[in-house]
């Protein structure tokens, strides 16, 4: 019959994991049995043996003085008792609630002793077998185990033996990290060679060993001197890092390997997990060491991450920028008309100039200013910033002026064709400048997007942007055809956009159609129009053949602008659909649009940004950083407060990409920068702060700092009741990211917080869908904390 005993069972479980891994230490191991009713110390009084091996005995005890249960470790008679103690010592400085306590080491007739907190729940692997288990709590159970052996590791303590049978669950259910009898200074963990202490390690390495054998899961204390010679196997092979088994120099990363390699095996046991999940254990069980996780910390963070609930409704910073074919920055969208060039005129340069306003100030005057702002009420803040466009703008637009006029007369490569066309451009610009300083009392979404819109002037006085197509002599019904199909794929992207996909996909289908024996602009206009629908709707799979015909022949025509922007579209695509090598490829195609059009910060910063998204999707997160901040450094370059928004966007996706390659100081710092941008354009009481403070609050709660993470998330839940419906999903998500962290530090606060999640889930999501099982699941842990 099994055993009832969870702490026995698993102590049977573990002995003799390394028989026969090396030679054992000459001379019988002398271990003396204590009958139940010995006295130890006067006050422990021993019950039952739980575990027995060559290095000693385990028992469960009753310590008299305190009146409490604990487990009493009996060495084998003559092993050094300062030795003990100072292990114990070592252990005992953690003082961490996911590591075990060590309560007294002392001595008994001939045997050091070592009493320390009973963990009466047993070991991770009986707990498996205990009752069906889901991969979230067993997540829980690791991450607590993990903070454990982060402490042991910032106490400069390699624990060189983690797997299941060491990770503990005490009667209240929280995990520590045991039996340390393995465990090193990582200070003396040095190859011989490069070690002052010369002595033979044989004695040493043998009593590791035989510690192993016989390792109870009430855990032991660590031995932290010079105790084992490099190329000395130590620990249980199964879960031992590569450096390890070699015999190579373990540091703390082999902890991490270990650690990694017991989650993965324990997830298996009930099903496994998310493949989001999968992946951060995938990177802390690397075989090469430096591709693993900076540290425990980060690992722990990054885990905790991946077990967030991320609901369809909720829209994260990545699928900002990769999702849909929608660019982090804009990409804007014109009618793509071919022009006839007859149509330009020849009027003469200065002619045409004189025709042309010097500058804006008849427009848009200080007074002007000061009235606009006023005039939008609520939105004033984003108002001051549209302002600050619109003096930047004008400005430029001044300069591009007279820049295009200098170069018409100065230039022989700027034909009075290229003048005009320029001096068009401006025309339009100016308009565009006035429409927004004519802009109403609108929502300041609107305009934002309204501001946002607005293209830079001095596009105006660049050549290469100016000189979109080549021109090309069109028949009558050519132009029809044209004119056709540009205006059903319009229609088809207006009918996108108020979200009727069906009649949006059943119009830029007869566009292309119809566009089949017309010119190449059209039937590349119509192909790009179908595929960002299919792949807003449908995917890269289903939108990748139209861009590429919609790329070949925007490129027949020269018309770089659209085959820079579908070059983009392709190579963002494929890096959110996890393609990396597709994406490098297209990203190298939009480079040379790029270069052809004029190398721009904003542009620069979209290519960057497709760029961290590709080394991301390789593992690459240290790369997928530096490209970031590469597409950062272009957009504050430029000085245009119309980046502001691009920027912001950019800051957040770095905060992102920061805390997966476990930079969290580095993450929560650009969140904040994100924020700070964020209050300057909306102000303060905007819901699309909430993403910024849950970023920041949460980098805190991932480096297990609950209480500084706190203030965050409460400012997040005050501004979601403020602003957001009581029953929304964006409400319930920033209650359930305060909820959590309160549940790590005030467990009775949290339960009415999370239960009004579940409220929210259950009444949008139905009772029994996925969402609503994984917030009461949720609900239930802070429950059972609070007891």
């Amino acid at each position: 019959m099994a055993d009832p005993d969870p702490l026995r069972t698993s102590v049977a479980d573990d002995l003799g994991s390394l028989a026969g891994v090396v030679v054992p230490s000459p001379g019988p191991a002398v271990v003396v049995a204590l009958p139940p009713g010995t006295v130890v110390a006067e006050h422990f009084v021993i019950e039952e043996p739980i575990g027995t091996g060559g290095m000693g005995i385990v028992y469960r005890a009753h310590d008299q003085a305190l009146d409490r249960k604990v487990a009493l470790k009996l060495g084998t008679r003559g092993l050094d008792l300062a030795r003990a103690r100072r292990e114990a010592v070592a252990l005992a400085r953690l003082a961490h609630p996911n590591v075990v306590t060590i309560h007294e080491v002392g001595e008994h007739q001939g045997q050091s002793f070592v009493a320390m907190e009973l963990c009466a729940g047993g070991t991770v692997r009986t707990w498996l077998r205990g009752a069906p288990r889901t991969w979230r709590d067993v997540l829980v159970v690791y991450v607590a185990a993990g903070r454990g052996l982060h402490a042991a590791h910032a106490a400069g303590l390699v624990h060189r033996d983690v797997k299941p049978d060491n990770i503990l669950l005490g009667a209240d259910g929280r995990a520590r990290i045991g039996d340390f009898g393995l465990a090193r200074d990582a200070s003396a963990l040095v190859p011989a060679d490069r070690r002052d202490d010369r002595r033979d390690d044989r004695a040493d390495v043998d009593e590791v060993v035989t510690r192993t054998t016989t390792t109870g899961p009430s855990g032991s204390a660590p031995a932290v001197g010079p105790l084992t010679a490099a190329g000395a196997i130590v620990g249980t092979p199964r879960y031992m890092a590569p450096e390890q088994r070699e015999g190579s120099v373990v540091d703390a990363r082999a902890d991490q390997y270990s650690f990694a390699l017991s989650l993965d095996e324990s997830i298996a046991a009930t099903g496994g997990a998310p493949r989001r999940v999968i992946a951060v254990i995938a990177r802390g069980k690397a075989r090469d060491r430096d591709e693993r996780w900076p540290s425990m910390d980060a690992f722990v963070a990054a885990l905790e991450r991946a077990a967030r609930p991320r609901w369809p409704w909720i829209a994260a910073a990545l699928a900002v920028l990769v999702a849909g074919g929608a660019a982090i920055f804009l990409v804007t969208r014109d009618d793509g008309r071919a022009r006839d060039a007859a149509s330009l005129g020849t009027a003469p340069v200065v002619d045409a100039c004189a025709g042309v306003d010097r500058d804006l100030t008849a427009s848009w005057t200080p007074e002007r200013r000061g009235a606009f702002v006023a005039a939008h009420g609520k939105a004033a803040t984003t108002a001051a910033w549209t302002a600050d466009v619109l003096d930047h703008h004008g400005a430029a637009w001044t300069q591009a002026r007279a820049a295009v006029c200098e170069r018409g007369v100065s230039d022989p490569t700027w034909s009075a064709d290229l003048v005009t066309r320029a001096l068009e451009c401006l025309a339009t610009s100016r308009t565009a400048l006035v429409g927004l300083a004519t802009v109403g009392d609108v929502a300041q979404a609107e305009l934002v997007a309204a501001t946002s819109a607005v293209a830079d002037p001095t596009l105006c006085a660049r050549k290469e942007q100016i000189a979109l197509v080549r021109a090309e002599p069109l028949t009558p019904a050519e132009e029809s055809t044209r004119d056709t199909v540009l205006g059903l794929a319009d229609d088809a992207e207006r009918a996108a956009d108020r979200g009727d996909v069906e009649q949006a996909r059943t119009l830029a289908t007869q566009a292309l159609a119809r566009a089949k024996d017309g010119p190449p602009m059209a039937r590349a206009r119509a192909a790009q129009s179908l595929g960002r629908i299919e792949l807003a709707t449908r995917g890269i799979d289903a939108a990748a053949e139209h861009f590429r015909a919609a790329y070949f022949d925007f490129r027949s025509v020269s018309e770089s602008s659209h085959t820079y922007s579908t070059a983009f579209q392709l190579a963002q695509a494929y890096a959110g659909a996890g393609k990396p090598d597709l994406a490098a490829e297209w990203l190298t195609h939009a480079r040379a649009e790029a270069d052809r059009l004029g190398a721009q910060p904003s542009r620069l910063a979209m290519l960057e940004s497709v760029d961290a998204f590709i080394a991301r999707a390789r593992g690459d997160h240290a790369g997928a950083v530096v490209a970031m901040q590469r597409g950062i450094a272009a957009l504050e370059g430029t000085g245009d407060p119309a980046m502001v928004p691009n920027t912001i966007r950019a800051y957040a996706t770095q905060a992102t990409l920061l805390a997966e390659a476990g930079r969290l100081d580095d993450s929560i710092a650009a969140a904040k920068h994100a924020l700070e941008a964020q209050e300057k354009l909306l102000g303060p009481d905007h819901p699309e702060l909430l993403a910024s403070l849950g970023n920041i609050g949460l980098g805190y709660a991932d480096q297990g700092k609950p209480e500084a993470a706190l203030p965050w998330l409460a400012r997040a839940r005050d501004l979601a009741d403020r602003v957001l419906e009581k029953d929304s999903m964006q409400r319930a998500m920033a209650l359930l990211d305060y909820g959590q962290t309160l549940t790590k530090v005030r467990p009775k606060e949290a339960v009415p917080v999370l239960a009004e999640v579940v409220r929210i889930v259950e009444k949008n999501a139905g009772a029994k869908s996925d969402d609503a099982r994984e917030v009461r699941a949720l609900l239930r842990a802070a429950e059972t904390a609070a007891r």
